[in-house]
């Protein structure tokens, strides 16, 4: 059983744990649009709702492992 303590010091490692990834998952996102805003918009039109630029053709749905051969 746990006691008042150690219910404590998990709680409270929990609110660290999430902290920790909850940075982490932001510095991920600011460097993803690092990389997205160091493109040209034509090579990159994500940021700027372009699917054709993601996708190849517009309307067209993004190759898949098995779809391209590549399974």
């Amino acid at each position: 059983m746990m006691t008042d303590a150690d219910t404590a010091a998990f709680t409270a490692r929990k609110v660290r744990a999430s902290a920790w990834f909850r940075a982490l998952q932001e510095d991920i996102i600011a460097r993803f649009e690092a990389i997205e805003d160091a493109g040209t918009p034509h090579s990159i039109g994500v940021r700027q709702g372009d699917s054709s630029s993601r996708n190849g053709d517009a309307g067209t749905a993004p190759k898949t492992w098995a779809g391209a051969g590549w399974a």
